[in-house]
């Protein structure tokens, strides 16, 4: 995502979203698109809390469950 460009944590979680959805689809293997996740969560939970936040922190804890890296 850095070589993309992505420097913005809401393109960040959106991307990471995206990618959890396409993993629901069968179009790639979790492995490969944990790390994304994992680096937005990361970001995520650096910033204050507030709606924002928790907002999110929903769209990444979705993709954590879309990939298997949190049971559902």
């Amino acid at each position: 995502m850095t070589r993309l460009g992505f420097s913005s944590i809401e393109k960040r979680v959106h991307i990471a979203a995206m990618l959890g959805r396409w993993i629901q689809l069968g179009r790639e293997d979790s492995p490969v698109v944990r790390p994304f996740i994992a680096d937005a969560a990361s970001r995520v939970q650096r910033l204050r809390k507030g709606r924002y936040r928790r907002a999110l922190q929903e769209s990444i804890e979705l993709a954590m469950t879309r990939t298997g890296m949190k049971p559902g």
